[in-house]
């Protein structure tokens, strides 16, 4: 198994907040840029396969304007045994909430798998496994 690069490190650790950022900021329809064409997500919210599916599901996504913010931290970042570039990072995800102080709607950790394309390190696979799930938060509402 080969190691991972600093270079490669990096550009993960860039890769996954910009992911988080994004989709935070109102960008959730350009997150389709940073996957690959064959790009599959599983979680809570079902399963998403290709990066039109995705760039459909952001389309959606950026007509809801209620707040969401992603906290990322602890990103390892490893070769897997097939030699695939790979992370696991964990996540606190907090939504708009009338309720003060607010509180985590989900913490979990995304399992990730990465791929080379063009000279560019893309999103190939994203496994959400939430840990714990508060379920008086709100619920996501993806646009109409």
């Amino acid at each position: 198994m080969s190691t991972v690069t600093t270079e490669e490190r990096l550009a993960v650790l860039a890769l996954v907040a910009e992911h988080a950022w994004r989709n935070d900021h109102g960008q959730a329809d350009r997150l389709w840029e940073l996957v690959t064409e064959d790009y599959t997500s599983d979680g809570p919210m079902g399963t998403m396969i290709g990066r039109e599916a995705l760039r459909a599901w952001g389309a959606k996504r950026v007509l809801n304007p209620s707040q969401v913010r992603h906290v990322v931290s602890n990103t390892r970042v490893f070769r897997g045994e097939d030699g695939e570039l790979r992370a696991t990072s964990y996540y606190v995800v907090f939504r708009d909430s009338s309720a003060q102080p607010s509180t985590p709607a989900s913490v979990g950790e995304w399992h990730d798998r990465f791929e080379l394309v063009d000279g560019e390190w893309l999103l190939a696979e994203r496994n959400i496994k939430p840990v714990f799930v508060n379920t008086d938060a709100p619920r996501p509402v993806i646009g109409s």
